[in-house]
């Protein structure tokens, strides 16, 4: 017997607020509140507020108060491609070295240890400049002794000790070709401590414990070398981008890591960490009348400066297939991928929907012909943008007894129906309405705001321009979208194959001898214990009533119970049917989940019930716990009555192709064989 349940994307939450006491040796000094007229924009499902202070930091509030918890960016136009060309990985290596605090946070004497940070920064000079082997060891010695020592005033993890105590979730950074960007989800009525903590952050550089964090990234570089997927992704970039930074790794050239600067980092710090190439992205339970007055208030003192302005070099056009090979334990694969102009560009707009076309999770030319076709055991199609250029990639896996350039030889040919217009008419208005509703679903969630105006802001968009790119996908023909496609899908990728064999390269970094450093997890710094005294204000949640909020009841004459609460938000919805059953109970439900795309009716193929289900907007899947299965159905609310109709054609008149099965069971096997491989 199943359980049917339809629910609602969240349900809102009312809160009250308290006042909370700040101490005064760190709060920010009171400032006069200043008045900023905030810009607004018609059409804006986020109601975004920005704010521009009079530094230049860029703050944007888009609200959503169905928790009491914010979702906090602190974005930096700057990533890899601006690492200076004799210190690659320098951005990268900086924003790990953005948590080991500041000349208040994470030390006990910030006098004596700046003594000797400063001069362990001139030793690395020293060592860089030095080429004996002997003479590097003996200055590398001296680094580690002083090290030592400096170590003896720092406070270990203090600021992942600081956030801790707001109650934070999800703290992290990550860094890409374009941008750096921080991470927290705060409780909303946090956010004053929250600002304590990070304006202190970015205003002043301390390169604490560097030497030993040096570890942490030849470890991070040394496990891509043992993940085959990533080496085959660094050939693609190095193929596409030989002269453009792209090409090089986010983490940096081996012999750059090995050669660091201390120097280097504290001039693209005070280069590019400046409000005027920053933003402040708030998701969640904001008020911008509230909480602007905060940000001004510990960040309106931010020293703006002059941004760096370079012009990196051009690529030549790609006239020729550029092929390269890589060994590794790990499954056969490859990556093919074409270069295209970057993110401000016609061509971002008609990129996504060739995608698509191709792969879309459902009804493109890799999906039915491929996938559905059970020609190849992996084709993906997908598209990554940055401010100078944009790539479109493939993957494949092959089946067994298959080789990859078989595989390959099938993409190309997916690739030549495109360009001759051998796809349904209806698939383009089909995609966009997908993504509309994937968009839909993404702005449920304070991170995907996030991201969203993350994106926007570092890549240099016009927001309103961000905002239309859908409008503007639904006004191109199939005609335009063909001549795309016959423009620039020729003889012009770059090919990496990842066969099957040890790797003997080993182009792995040697770890220098550091001596490991004692720690004191007891030790706090002065600010720490300021703030702990911080009274916080209080929370007054109000909690839901299941009775008022849900309709219940059963199907009539059965024991099927069934649970119902309205999406207020948008126009979308999710159906669940709940199944009191699960691996444990029969462990064929598992290998019926893979199936479930093969599914067909006695009316009704595969491949029709996924193409009917995309151009409805529909999604249906099918997951398996160990006591409870979940059938679920969502999509647009206008499609509603025609998914359900599909659903219970399925489940009344489901037809199961012997053949289709018996290589879904033999894909399986081969994927168990991969992964023993990984």
């Amino acid at each position: 017997m199943g359980r049917y349940a339809i629910f609602p994307s969240h349900f809102e939450r009312h809160m009250k607020e308290d006042t909370s006491i700040a101490p005064s040796t760190i709060a920010a000094p009171s400032r006069s509140p200043k008045k900023y007229k905030p810009e607004t924009f018609d059409k804006d499902p986020l109601k975004v507020e920005r704010y521009t202070l009079d530094n230049g930091l860029t703050i944007y509030f888009t609200p959503k108060h169905d928790s009491p918890r914010i979702q906090t960016y602190i974005a930096f136009r700057a990533g890899s491609k601006n690492d200076p060309a004799d210190t690659t990985g320098l951005a990268h290596y900086m924003e790990h070295m953005l948590f080991k605090g500041t000349d208040e946070i994470g030390t006990v004497d910030w006098p004596k240890e700046e003594k000797l940070l400063n001069k362990i920064s001139k030793l690395y000079e020293t060592y860089r400049n030095t080429k004996g082997a002997k003479e590097k060891a003996s200055i590398y010695k001296e680094i580690d002794a002083l090290s030592q020592e400096a170590a003896s005033y720092a406070v270990p993890n203090e600021y992942d000790k600081l956030v801790s105590t707001l109650g934070a979730k999800g703290t992290n950074a990550y860094t890409s070709q374009e941008k750096t960007v921080y991470i927290n989800d705060i409780p909303a009525n946090e956010l004053e401590k929250w600002c304590a903590i990070e304006s202190r952050r970015f205003k002043k550089l301390v390169l604490r414990q560097f030497h030993t964090e040096l570890e942490t990234v030849f470890e991070e570089y040394n496990r891509a070398w043992d993940n085959d997927y990533r080496k085959s992704w660094k050939s693609i970039y190095a193929s596409l981008y030989p002269n453009h930074p792209y090409g090089i790794p986010i983490i940096g050239k081996p012999e750059h890591l090995k050669n660091p600067s201390m120097k280097n980092i504290e001039k693209f710090f005070y280069s590019f960490y400046r409000p005027n190439n920053c933003a402040l992205i708030l998701s969640g339970d904001v008020k911008p009348e509230r909480d602007l007055p905060i940000l001004e208030k510990y960040f309106g003192d931010w020293e703006a400066g002059k941004i760096p302005k370079t012009k990196f070099p051009k690529e030549a056009p790609i006239n020729k297939i550029i092929k390269t090979k890589n060994k590794g334990m790990q499954a056969e694969h490859f990556y093919m991928a074409y270069r295209f102009p970057g993110a401000n560009s016609r061509e971002r707009i008609l990129l996504p929907l060739l995608s698509a076309v191709l792969q879309n999770g459902q009804a493109g030319l890799f999906d039915l012909n491929l996938m559905q076709g059970q020609k190849v055991l992996e084709a993906h199609s997908f598209t990554t943008y940055m401010a100078d250029y944009s790539q479109h990639i493939l993957f494949g896996m092959p089946k067994e007894g298959q080789s990859m350039e078989e595989v390959r030889d099938l993409f190309l040919a997916e690739i030549e129906r495109v360009k001759k217009g051998d796809f349904p008419d209806w698939l383009l208005q089909a995609i966009v309405n997908d993504k509309r509703f994937q968009r839909v679903k993404n702005f449920e969630q304070n991170q995907g705001r996030g991201n969203f105006l993350v994106d926007h802001f570092t890549l240099g968009t016009d927001y309103e321009k961000h905002l239309g790119l859908l409008d503007e996908m639904e006004k191109v023909s199939k005609e335009e979208l063909m001549a795309f496609a016959n423009k620039y899908y020729g003889k012009n990728y770059a090919i990496s194959f990842k066969e099957h064999g040890e790797d003997k390269t080993n182009k792995k970094v040697a770890k220098p001898p550091i001596t490991p450093i004692e720690i004191n997890r007891s030790k706090k710094s002065q600010f720490f214990t300021e703030f702990e005294k911080w009274s916080s204000s209080r929370l007054e949640p109000k909690f839901i009533d299941p009775d008022e909020e849900l309709e219940q009841g059963f199907f009539a004459n059965t024991n099927r119970r069934w649970s119902y609460a309205r999406n207020e938000e948008n126009k979308s919805f999710k159906l669940y049917l709940v199944y009191e059953m699960g691996n444990e109970n029969n462990r064929i439900l598992k290998l019926l989940s893979g199936y479930w795309p093969f599914m067909g009716t006695k009316t009704k193929s595969p491949a029709e019930v996924q193409q009917l289900m995309f151009r409805l907007g529909l999604n249906m899947s099918f997951s398996v716990r160990k006591r409870r299965s979940y059938l679920m159905l969502n999509g647009l609310e206008k499609s509603f009555k025609e998914g359900i109709d599909l659903l219970l054609e399925i489940l009344d008149d489901a037809v199961i192709n012997e053949a289709s099965w018996k290589e879904l069971v033999m894909d399986v096997l081969k994927g168990r064989e991969d992964q023993k491989m990984n």
